[in-house]
């Protein structure tokens, strides 16, 4: 089999969701061959593969300039299926977030309109384009954890360290902050707390300039120790948490927050479940139903007290041993041998067709 994913070099990518995938593929199975890398989807050896696998449907505009890569990218979706090869997309979002590009959401339109397989990282989003995309095939398979590259470290190491107190308690706010609201949700929670003995792990809380000059590295180191002088309580790192300090984070942690209010799918609710924490999450898509299912605590976006409640919730949950019940439930359902199995199975289902 072989299978093109649309996307440039995905071991360069800050998100390793296809890197894992692709090694963990690679490691169960010898019969699947992979690609990747524009310049190869707009070439005529596209045609030898048998599946193109896309998961975000805009990212070619974030490469090629100008509103013909649009029609491009339209025309040779179609040629490809008249050769009979299977379009797949994963559904990350339903249209991109915080975004003003207007070929981004024109892409995502024209890539599930055109999909033969969608798959689904949760029963929310399914029931949803099921009806919208009746056409296609939807398939449920969730987010994978990261367990071939994070492993579980000691709480009292990893708060050594962070150069944390250990009589202080911590709630974790992972991944990219993508607009102020976020910014203007942890503060809330951070304020709250501080009273409480509890603090907010925020390592992206700030996009800072990456640049290697003294007076831009000054400037960055000021915007954060200003902030945590403001609002105390907060911690704030900076830049992008590398995979060996990623589970330190996690291991002085004792809940993890999905700071978003705009919101389908999060590898935090995975990855906070592999790392035994109680994850609490907006109650939308995916994440909101998952999190309901299996008894973590929601908090609705429009009120500062249901989110409170809902970490009140998780510190409650997690004293009485709801993380390991958790992490229980990440090595059966979302474990990146389970994950792959599933997906293997998609591919040759849809090699099948082809023949």
């Amino acid at each position: 089999m072989k299978i093109f994913y649309m996307i440039n070099n995905p071991y360069t990518f800050p998100n390793p969701y296809i890197s894992t995938i692709l090694d963990g593929m690679k490691h169960q199975y010898d019969d699947v061959v992979f690609g990747y890398g524009f310049e190869l989807f707009l070439s005529d050896d596209i045609f030898q593969f048998d599946v193109i696998h896309i998961h975000w449907p805009d990212a070619i505009v974030s490469y090629y300039s100008g509103t013909n890569i649009v029609e491009t990218f339209r025309n040779r979706l179609l040629e490809l299926k008249k050769r009979n090869v299977c379009i797949i997309v994963t559904c990350h979002n339903f249209q991109p977030h915080y975004c003003d590009n207007p070929l981004c959401e024109v892409c995502y339109s024209i890539v599930y309109g055109l999909s033969d397989v969608m798959i689904h990282l949760g029963k929310y989003s399914k029931v949803v384009m099921e009806k919208k995309y009746p056409q296609t095939k939807h398939i449920l398979i969730y987010h994978h954890t990261y367990d071939a590259i994070y492993s579980l470290k000691d709480r009292d190491d990893s708060l050594k360290k962070l150069k944390l107190n250990p009589h202080k308690r911590y709630i974790l706010c992972f991944g990219e902050f993508r607009d102020e609201e976020e910014r203007e949700l942890v503060d809330i929670v951070a304020k709250h707390f501080y009273k409480n003995n509890i603090e907010i792990l925020a390592p992206r809380y700030f996009e800072l300039i990456k640049r290697r000059n003294i007076i831009v590295t000054f400037w960055n180191w000021l915007k954060i120790k200003t902030k945590e002088l403001l609002r105390p309580g907060l911690h704030i790192y900076g830049w992008y948490i590398s995979d060996e300090m990623l589970p330190f984070f996690y291991a002085a942690s004792d809940v993890s927050l999905i700071q978003r209010k705009k919101i389908l799918n999060s590898g935090s609710l995975p990855m906070g479940f592999f790392m035994s924490k109680v994850v609490v999450g907006p109650d939308v898509g995916n994440v909101g139903e998952l999190l309901k299912e299996t008894g973590n605590p929601t908090f609705s976006i429009d009120s500062f007290n249901s989110l409170i409640n809902a970490l009140e919730k998780a510190f409650a949950l997690y004293a009485s041993g709801k993380g390991e019940e958790n992490k229980q439930i990440a090595n059966r359902l979302f474990l990146t041998s389970v994950i792959c199995a599933k997906l293997h199975k998609v591919y040759e289902d849809a090699c099948r067709c082809r023949i």
